[in-house]
């Protein structure tokens, strides 16, 4: 997990969440040998989804809108190893799957992330930034709705 995601799981709890992906000690250990192109070459489901964004299919009218993914991917060296990540977010897709199909645990998690998550909003999040980053005041709003 990198800082964000950290976090989150201080605020919303980890059982909250739907982790998936290489933490910040494997992709350290993947860098130097981490081989997209065979990743691509040797993953039969992954080279089909890879090869349907090439397609251009998801935008007919503009079929090169993703050709700048796809090039990062397998010819820039895919530089936040998104294939790498590509199992386990299919199996993450699979517990998501799983909780939404069970009502209550559904509506627990969602209720819960909602109530936990306020300190990431981007009200408060400009708040601190202008105070300890910016080193600028608020100017209160003084208009009524």
């Amino acid at each position: 997990m990198d800082g964000a995601n950290v976090e989150m799981a201080e605020q919303i709890g980890v059982e909250n969440m739907f982790l998936f992906g290489l933490d910040a000690h494997q992709v350290q250990e993947k860098r130097n040998s981490y081989d997209p192109g065979g990743l691509y070459d040797g993953h039969r489901p992954l080279r089909t989804v890879v090869d349907m964004i090439a397609s251009g299919q998801l935008c007919p009218a503009r079929p090169d809108v993703f050709e700048p993914l796809v090039d990062s991917l397998l010819h820039r060296g895919d530089p936040f190893m998104v294939l790498a990540d590509y199992d386990a977010y299919m199996e993450a897709q699979q517990r998501v799957d799983t909780a939404f199909r069970d009502q209550d645990t559904w509506t627990r998690t969602s209720i819960l992330n909602c109530a936990r998550i306020g300190k990431f909003s981007a009200d408060r999040s400009v708040d601190e930034y202008a105070k300890k980053i910016w080193h600028v005041e608020s100017i209160p709003n003084h208009h009524s709705s």
